[in-house]
């Protein structure tokens, strides 16, 4: 079984089982108690064991903010260090922000 990833908001996600293997209705509910936020999903023929591994692969899938995540850690180093990639940053504030927009979009390709 994979590891839950956290919630956006950096909760910690928990597991809610409804049904057993016997019922005819089995459903798996992960939600963070922080900010209340749900995914619910069933199934009638797969057993837990499934539902389980689908709903977790689900919760953990964030391409976009994975993109955006490794976007602003590089910007955050940037700001952080006083260095825009190895070079001192003397610039001025329009260049220093071209210069971080240009290194966002570069890590969203």
């Amino acid at each position: 079984m994979s590891e839950l990833k956290l919630c956006q908001c950096g909760g910690e996600p928990e597991i809610i089982r409804i049904g057993n293997e016997y019922t005819r209705s089995r459903k798996i509910t992960i939600r963070c108690p922080k900010c209340r936020i749900e995914r619910t999903n069933a199934a009638i023929r797969q057993g837990f064991d499934w539902l389980e591994k689908i709903s977790i692969e689900q919760w953990n899938y964030h391409p976009i903010e994975d993109k955006y995540r490794k976007a602003l850690e590089d910007i955050v180093k940037v700001d952080s260090n006083g260095f825009i990639n190895g070079t001192p940053a003397v610039l001025d504030k329009y260049q220093q922000n071209a210069i971080m927009k240009n290194i966002a979009n570069e890590a969203l390709k």
